[in-house]
């Protein structure tokens, strides 16, 4: 397996549990997502290759229904992810996107099953 995939599977892990009901479980994506976000980001480029992975993950924690001010603080984080993209060189941005997009198709069967069990 290499490291993108590793960190595929970290994300999809959180995509889950940021969806959770339970208010500590969503509080412990929340935590774990900001780590990962610096180290993808600390590798030139690598963030960017999971900027969907990042997004979706972030996303469930914004859009879930039981904890509004876990949603606001997800905000926030999402807001770091743009600044990390707005300071990113473009071509290693377009690069990395092309990367993204030749992923994405086996990235998104993970997130349309989460989806269909009602976890994303």
């Amino acid at each position: 397996m290499c490291a993108a995939a590793g960190w595929r599977s970290v994300l999809e892990v959180l995509i889950v549990a940021a969806a959770d009901p339970a208010a500590a479980v969503v509080n412990q994506a929340l935590d774990a997502l900001q780590p990962v976000i610096a180290a993808l980001y600390a590798d030139v480029g690598v963030g960017h290759q999971h900027f969907l992975g990042i997004v979706t993950a972030v996303a469930a924690t914004m859009r879930s229904p039981y904890h509004a001010e876990l949603s606001i603080s997800a905000v926030h984080v999402m807001q770091s992810v743009a600044q990390r993209l707005s300071q990113s060189d473009p071509q290693v941005s377009y690069q990395a996107a092309g990367r993204c997009c030749q992923d994405h198709a086996s990235f998104s069967t993970g997130i349309a099953d989460a989806d269909s069990r009602g976890c994303a």
